[in-house]
């Protein structure tokens, strides 16, 4: 047994070697999840199922105890409801995928995958970093004749692309083009990606977010600000960590959005992560949070509970390392 269990600790990076995979191979070797053939998108086995139905129950009795009720959205709808609603996106469609095929037999009525995020009460619906091509121009055309109820198309640009001269660089001149009414901003906290990748000072990427912020808020825009790579700095430089935040807070920015993007905080990284930057920021915090490890949808459902009123996620939790599934979330 003694031996076996040497084996197996052997098998487990430690805490102090890599924090993160330590987390993975916990999780792996526990058999709450593994990882499936598609990229963005984990399994959860019968003990990490049997774990999130009892997060479920639990806040399913909390929300029903405020009066709220469940309800269950669609995910599949037929080509000719999108028609009637005049919402088909042709060619270039990142709200829209096609089901085509049911088992062998190919369907007699295309079915639509939609975010229909503006029925669901979705603030913000992103539309990418503008950019100069005739496939973005086609879809920015029909996004823009879309009749919206209330979901508000934002763009993203990163700070450190902007350069000094910002009125200057094309995706700010597209953003004003468009009359954008809200900027998503995203900054970096991580002092190692500043230095050793970005190749940057930490008083110039401070000045920088600064500078982007200030520009957009001078011309009516209202700034949603991504703190990248937030929850991993604030263990590793957290001074610094604080004053992105306390920039970002000083120069206008209306949302601080604090981003998980490795995936691998856990429950009590969130609620000391928002206790952090309420010090530094008395505007309204969101959380975005990556789903390495498969706490994604509970870390928002955690960041909800403390107060939390922006859960930046996508429809079922797909992208590069996963990300919070609203359709979860929501229900």
């Amino acid at each position: 047994m003694a031996k076996d269990n040497k084996k197996l600790v052997q098998a487990i990076t430690s805490q102090e070697e890599n924090f993160a995979q330590w987390y993975t191979d916990i999780c792996v070797k526990a058999e709450l999840v593994e990882y499936s053939s598609v990229k963005g998108f984990i399994i959860l086995r019968p003990y990490g199922q049997a774990i999130w139905e009892l997060i479920q129950k639990d806040m399913d009795a909390r929300f029903k105890a405020t009066g709220h009720e469940n309800v269950a959205m669609p995910v599949l709808i037929p080509e000719s409801l999108l028609q009637k609603e005049g919402e088909l996106v042709n060619g270039f469609a990142p709200e829209v995928a096609w089901v085509t095929m049911g088992g062998s037999d190919k369907l007699e009525e295309r079915l639509a995958i939609i975010r229909m995020l503006d029925s669901m009460g979705i603030t913000y619906i992103d539309i990418g970093t503008p950019e100069n091509s005739e496939e973005y121009d086609r879809f920015l055309k029909q996004v823009l004749e879309l009749q919206l109820e209330s979901a508000v198309l934002t763009p993203f640009i990163r700070a450190k692309d902007c350069g000094r001269r910002i009125g200057m660089e094309p995706a700010v001149l597209k953003i004003l083009e468009m009359d954008a009414q809200t900027v998503c901003v995203e900054g970096e906290c991580s002092e190692y990606v500043i230095r050793d990748e970005g190749k940057m000072r930490l008083e110039e990427n401070l000045w920088q977010i600064s500078q982007v912020i200030s520009w957009f808020r001078s011309r009516g825009k209202a700034v949603i600000f991504n703190a990248h790579n937030f929850f991993d700095s604030l263990s590793s430089s957290s001074a610094y960590t604080r004053e992105v935040i306390k920039t970002a807070s000083s120069a206008g920015a209306d949302r601080i959005v604090l981003c998980d993007s490795s995936g691998y905080a856990l429950f009590h990284d969130i609620t000391a992560g928002i206790d952090v930057a309420r010090m530094q920021h008395t505007r309204r915090i969101g959380i975005q949070c990556a789903n390495s490890s498969g706490c994604a949808d509970s870390n928002a459902v955690v960041a909800a509970k403390s107060g939390v009123m922006h859960i930046q996620g996508s429809f079922l939790g797909t992208g590069p390392n996963g990300n919070i599934s609203l359709a979860v979330t929501i229900a």
